[in-house]
């Protein structure tokens, strides 16, 4: 992934974890953001995020 990507990637992790806190478990990259060849103006979610599941 380029630089403009990744920048990307760290805003997303930053603002699921300002709502999640400690309740976040991690932030993983996916699919073409992996594997190369991602472009950001045709693919959306090049990550994946864990939380537990607690029921609400």
């Amino acid at each position: 992934m380029d630089c403009l990507s990744d920048h990307y990637i760290s805003d997303v992790a930053s603002a699921v974890a300002a709502v999640l806190g400690s309740r976040l478990v991690g932030v993983y990259l996916h699919g073409s953001a992996v594997l190369g060849g991602f472009d950001a103006q045709r693919h959306r979610r090049p990550c994946r995020l864990r939380a537990p599941h607690d029921g609400r």
